[in-house]
Order: C-alpha cells, then structure tokens, then sequence
C-alpha cells in the first residue's frame, strides 16, 4: 500500500511539473558528519555564523498524507550582505535533505521540486524566514540544508545545514 500511495504521488507530481522547464539533479553527494550540522565553502570559514538554519518546530502531520510529516526551519541572514537563493519565495526555498547512514550524510533526492515559478529569491541582512520542510516519516535522521550566496553578484557556492533532526 506504501509503494502505491508513493507511485501514486510520484505521478501527480510529474503531471503537475511536466510542462514546467526541466529542473537538473545533480548525482547523490556522500559527505562526512561534521558534528555541527553546517557546511559551507571552506574558502569561506566565517560563514558558519553569517547565515545559520535552525530547527524551530518539530515534526507536525501532514494534513495531505499519513506517511509525510512538516518541520520548521529559520533560516537567518547575519551577514552583512543580501542573503540570495533559488525557490518560490523567502519561506520557500528549494532545500535538500540529506540522511545519516552509516556515520556518513548521503543526500536524499527530494523530487517533488518544479520549475514554474522558480525565482531568486532575497532575505535582507538582520532578518530571518521561517521555511517548512515536509519529511517523510520513515527517512529520519536526517538535515536539511539551503544553498545560497551572500551579496548581489556572489555564486550560490554555499550550504547551509540544520543540525542532526531525528525521529520524535
């Protein structure tokens, strides 16, 4: 039943995306534990206190699926420049999961992500924006990160990762 309810998904989702531009995956990215649930641009060792994502709400049942669950996370801009991503809006950026498995974080691919309406998109310096992360309830430990790039003309070269989340 599992199995049907995610290809049944699956299917709605690519219906819904397939006339949307094509979004590209890059390959699953194996990286070790760093015990403080953040990655960035090792040129950059000063981002860890610029932009920080945090848990602020544990896990809540999607309304849509008893198999799906919504956290909360802030993401806040400490920086002195503009804190830029891709997604729909500043509460919706695209984010990425990834799972700990075997002492290593392996990323998890999202999949429901589509193209229309992707922007980029902003969070001034000093403020902050709440962002929920659905999860299915079977995928825990887990973390979520958000690339970005600080300042109008920076790469979005940097990750941004929750700490450690596990299952309540």
């Amino acid at each position: 039943m599992k199995t049907t309810r995610t290809i049944a998904w699956s299917a709605i989702v690519l219906c819904i995306c397939s006339c949307s531009p094509t979004v590209t995956v890059d390959p699953p990215v194996v990286q070790p534990m760093d015990g403080h649930g953040v990655t960035t641009n090792p040129k950059d060792p000063v981002a860890r206190e610029e932009v920080t994502l945090t848990l602020e709400k544990r896990a809540v049942q999607d309304p849509s699926s008893k198999d799906w669950e919504q956290i909360s996370a802030r993401l806040a801009n400490r920086s002195g420049k503009a804190l830029r991503f891709r997604g729909y809006d500043e509460t919706q950026p695209w984010y990425r999961i990834q799972r700990l498995v075997e002492g290593k974080w392996v990323d998890h691919q999202v999949g429901w992500f589509c193209g229309t309406g992707l922007r980029q998109c902003e969070i001034p310096t000093g403020k902050s924006s709440l962002i929920p992360v659905s999860v299915q309830k079977d995928l825990y430990p887990i973390r979520v990160g958000v690339t970005y790039g600080l300042g109008s003309k920076a790469p979005e070269d940097r990750t941004v990762w929750t700490t450690l989340i596990d299952a309540h």
